[in-house]
């Protein structure tokens, strides 16, 4: 009987071990995000002022200046993104780049519908770390094509 436990408490141990290290080998291999998708949520927030949204999807040490960018953005503008374009340039471990390009169209009640086409005044390209998932870190304005 002993030696019938001591079986089914060995065979346990070894699941668990096992369990373990599946776990860690996951943790290692972590979701990140897209950073497309992280890149767009940002750049809607930004438009339509979603302050505490700009700061979770900011890394540490840009967040004041994308705050207050948010700052100046307005919740009530309805922002058409279909047409956007995001493109990954570049991803490794720590860092991706991400190209925004396409068209854009805000409308704030009352007002004129505003068309931003950044094929023709200039695509930005957007840098990313990993700060326990991608964070936005960095904007660069590229040359408009021509």
């Amino acid at each position: 009987m002993h030696g019938l436990r001591r079986g089914l408490r060995c065979g346990l141990w070894r699941v668990l071990l096992a369990a373990l290290l599946i776990g860690g080998a996951a943790a290692c291999s972590r979701d990140k995000g897209d950073p497309k998708r992280i890149t767009r949520d940002f750049m809607l927030a930004v438009w339509t002022g979603d302050v505490d949204r700009v700061r979770d999807l900011t890394c540490r040490d840009w967040r004041d200046t994308t705050t207050e960018w948010a700052r100046s953005g307005d919740p009530a503008m309805i922002v058409d993104a279909e047409h956007l374009r995001f493109e990954v340039r570049a991803e490794s471990e720590a860092q991706a780049e991400v190209i925004l390009s396409g068209v854009v169209t805000f409308k704030v009640t009352d007002e004129p519908v505003e068309v931003r086409d950044l094929d023709v005044i200039g695509t930005m390209l957007f840098t990313l770390v990993d700060e326990s998932g991608w964070k936005v870190c960095g904007l660069e304005e590229l040359d408009a094509p021509g």
